[in-house]
């Protein structure tokens, strides 16, 4: 938590220091200074949406008390999409673009309820099951890129991320018993974020982007279960980093392009 509130706040003071120049050339108007024909086109506060995909993403189950003996543990690989918003800023310096970015959303996880080998009392292979499902996600990253081209941005970006986790596993049996419940838990994963990819530009006020990004969130999830003979049993999760691919696009809110020289 203290870790993702410093990069928040150090995130926020870099901004504060790129607003400086826009901050000044609106006291220099209001002292009746030209403004110019055109800002740089990069430059300026955005908001956006993003669509992706994620990818190779590893759970490892861990039967911590031997509830399933010695053969109780696996692992599983996980996928599924995502969907969010972001906002940022952008100053642009010549042929290089920095600035900050805030993203918040959801992902989805396709293989929810995955079936694993037969547990203890169980008569079918399909019937124990490990859950693994997200709330939200939100990063905070600092962004660098380069202008190939007036209209093209190539960028790489950094930062801290958290993504709010749930996971849990059950084994009930075919008559309708089940033998473990209580078996959930869910908390908030964190860690570095890092990435890159390419933004076009589609006139002066518009960009679409694809990016990839890769959530190092690398933790463990423990939780106790009781089972049907009234014991505790642990079950750990241990997930992996989380890679995404996505595609997005930004909806420039400076307007500075269609001012004209004050007279």
């Amino acid at each position: 938590m203290k870790a993702f509130q410093t990069t928040v706040m150090g995130l926020l003071a870099l901004g504060a220091l790129a607003l400086a120049p826009t901050a000044a050339g609106a006291d220099g108007a209001a002292r009746g200074k030209a403004a110019p024909t055109c800002c740089n086109p990069w430059s300026g506060f955005y908001v956006g949406g993003h669509l992706g995909y994620v990818f190779d993403t590893d759970v490892f189950v861990r039967d911590v008390d031997h509830y399933n003996g010695p053969a109780g543990s696996f692992g599983h690989d996980v996928d599924g999409g995502m969907a969010g918003v972001q906002i940022g800023y952008n100053l642009q310096m010549q042929k290089f673009v920095g600035g900050i970015e805030v993203d918040f959303g959801k992902i989805w996880f396709d293989d929810d309820g995955t079936q694993f080998p037969a547990y203890v009392g169980v008569r079918t292979q399909y019937d124990s099951r490990a859950n693994i499902s997200t709330n939200y996600y939100a990063a905070v990253t600092g962004r660098l890129g380069y202008l190939a081209t007036d209209n093209i941005l190539l960028y790489g970006k950094a930062g801290w991320g958290r993504i709010n986790t749930g996971v849990s596993f059950i084994d009930p049996d075919p008559t309708g018993r089940t033998l473990v419940r209580g078996t959930g838990a869910r908390e908030d994963l964190d860690g570095l974020v890092w990435g890159g990819g390419v933004e076009f530009a589609a006139g002066k006020y518009v960009t679409f982007k694809i990016e990839y990004l890769r959530f190092e969130v690398d933790d463990t999830i423990t939780h106790t279960a009781t089972t049907d003979l009234l014991s505790n049993r642990r079950f750990s999760h241990t997930v992996s980093d989380i890679d995404t691919v996505r595609v997005g696009f930004n909806f420039r809110l400076d307007r500075c392009c269609d001012e004209r020289p004050m007279k």
